[in-house]
C-alpha cells in the first residue's frame, strides 16, 4: 500500500496545485495549468511517494500522474487523502498484473566467431544469435529511423546481436529488468578482460577502457517480433563504435562463469551486483575525469566506506597487497588526483595512467569479495576484516588479546 513522507510538505503541494486543475463536464476530461509550476510540484509530490511493492520508477511515475488526474476528476476535487486512496487504486491494479513475455533486442562489440553462452541472470535469458528474424529486423528499423536523432553518429555495423527474453508486468518494466541483467553481466565480462591490462598509453581520441559495449538503441518486442512499445532504450555517451573483442573473449567468459558460481555463495550478492555495475559504468566513459570520479566512487562502495572519511577507503583497499604502506602511498595519490578533477575541475597529467592504477585497485577488492564469498555475512563484517592491521606482529598482539578476553568470559 502507498504512502506519503512528509505530510505537511504533501498537503502544502497539493493546495498549490488544486487550483490548476479544471474540469470539462461534458467529456470529464481534467487538464492543470501552471506549465513549470505544474511540473516542479507535480514532481516533488511525486518523491513523497513511498510504494508498498517493486515497481520501475517510470511506471511509479505514471501511476502518480494518473492518480493526480483522477482525484482531480472527483468532488470536491484534488485533495490528498484522494489522491493517496487513487495511487493505492492503481498500485494494486499494477500489481494484480500477469507478466507478459517480451524480447529486448540490442547489439554488442563482440566479435561473431566468438563462442558465447547462454546467460540466465535474474530471471531474464541472454543470448548471441547469429542472427535475428526477418520480423525483428523491420520493427527494430522502424524505431531505429525515429530514433536517430537521438545519436551523435550512426550505430555500429559489425557488432554481433544479443537478445534478452524476459517476462514482467509492463514494458517498461521488461526493457530495465533486461537492461540491468544486461549491464551487469557485460561489466563482468569487461572485468574479465580488464584484469590482464595492467597498464595503457595512447594518443589522439580517448577511448574507454571497457572493450566491450552495447549498441547505442535497444528495441523491445513481442515473442512475434511485433513491437512491444515505441519507445526505446539508448545509450546517450555512445560517440563511436569500438574495436570487436576477440583476443581476450576466451579467458574473459571463464571468469565471469567462475564468478556467478561464486557470487550463489555470497550473502551480499545485490551489493556486489551495483558495484560490478558502477564499475563498469566508469570504465564504459571515454572522458577519462568522469571515468576516474566513477571509478573512486566504485571503490567507496566495494570497501563498504561511501559514508566514511577517505582514510578508510585508502585502509581497506590497501590491504589487501603484500606492500601495504606503498599502496596507502599510491591511495593517496590517486585521491589527491580526484580531488583535482572535482575542484580543480582540472584533467591531472598523466591521467590514463593514473586511471589504471585505480582500475587495479577496485579489481583486486571485487576479486576479495568473489574469492571470500562464503567467509563473510554481510559487508560492514568484510569490512571489518580490512580494518584488520596488516602487520603480522600487530595481528599476533590483537589475537593473543581476543585469545585472553575469551577465557576471561568463559569461552
Amino acid at each position: 500500500m502507498a504512502t506519503i513522507s512528509g505530510t505537511q510538505f504533501a498537503n502544502r503541494l497539493i493546495a498549490d496545485l488544486a487550483p490548476l486543475a479544471s474540469v470539462d463536464h461534458e467529456s470529464g476530461r481534467v487538464s492543470f495549468s501552471g506549465g513549470g509550476q505544474f511540473d516542479e510540484q507535480r514532481m516533488l509530490l511525486f518523491d513523497l511517494i513511498k510504494f508498498g511493492g517493486q515497481i520501475p520508477n517510470e511506471d511509479a511515475m505514471a501511476i502518480a500522474r494518473d492518480a493526480m488526474f483522477a482525484a482531480a476528476a472527483t468532488s470536491p476535487g484534488l485533495t490528498l487523502a484522494g489522491f493517496v486512496g487513487e495511487v493505492t487504486r492503481l498500485e494494486r491494479e499494477y500489481l494484480s498484473r500477469r507478466p507478459s513475455r517480451h524480447v529486448f533486442l540490442t547489439q554488442i562489440s563482440i566479435d561473431a566467431k566468438a563462442s558465447l553462452p547462454r546467460m540466465l541472470q535474474d530471471g531474464v535469458t541472454i543470448s548471441f544469435p547469429p542472427s535475428v528474424p526477418k520480423r525483428f529486423l523491420e520493427t527494430r528499423q522502424q524505431v531505429l529511423d525515429h530514433a536517430a536523432h537521438s545519436l551523435y553518429v550512426d550505430p555500429p555495423k559489425r557488432y554481433r546481436w544479443l537478445r534478452a527474453s524476459v517476462s514482467a508486468k509492463s514494458f517498461i518494466a521488461a526493457g530495465d529488468s533486461a537492461l540491468e541483467a544486461i549491464e551487469f553481466r557485460v561489466a563482468l565480462l569487461n572485468l574479465g578482460v580488464n584484469r590482464q591490462t595492467g597498464i595503457r598509453w595512447s594518443s589522439g581520441k580517448r577511448a574507454p577502457v571497457n572493450s566491450i559495449a552495447l549498441a547505442p538503441l535497444h528495441t523491445l518486442h513481442r515473442p512475434s517480433g511485433a513491437l512491444s512499445s515505441e519507445t526505446w532504450w539508448y545509450e546517450p555517451n555512445y560517440v563511436a563504435p569500438l574495436d570487436l573483442e576477440s583476443r581476450k573473449i576466451t579467458s574473459a567468459i571463464e571468469f565471469s562463469e567462475s564468478a556467478i558460481s561464486r557470487l550463489r555463495r555470497l550473502p551480499y550478492a545485490g551489493d556486489f551486483k551495483d558495484w560490478v555495475r558502477y564499475y563498469g559504468r566508469a570504465l564504459g566513459e571515454s572522458d577519462w575525469a568522469v571515468s576516474f570520479i566513477l571509478l573512486w566512487q566504485a571503490l567507496e562502495s566495494a570497501t563498504g566506506t561511501s559514508r566514511a572519511k577517505y582514510e578508510s577507503t585508502v585502509r581497506r583497499a590497501s590491504f589487501l597487497f603484500d606492500d601495504v604502506e606503498y599502496s596507502k602511498q599510491v591511495l593517496d595519490s590517486l585521491r589527491n588526483c580526484r580531488n583535482e578533477i572535482v575542484h580543480a575541475q582540472n584533467d591531472p597529467t598523466g591521467l590514463e595512467t593514473r586511471l589504471y592504477m585505480l582500475k587495479r585497485y577496485v579489481e583486486a577488492v571485487l576479486v576479495f569479495h568473489l574469492r571470500h564469498a562464503s567467509d563473510f555475512d554481510t559487508v560492514d563484517e568484510a569490512g571489518q576484516f580490512l580494518d584488520l592491521p596488516a602487520s603480522t606482529k600487530e595481528l599476533g598482539k590483537r589475537l593473543r588479546l581476543i585469545e585472553k578476553a575469551a577465557n576471561f568470559r568463559g569461552l
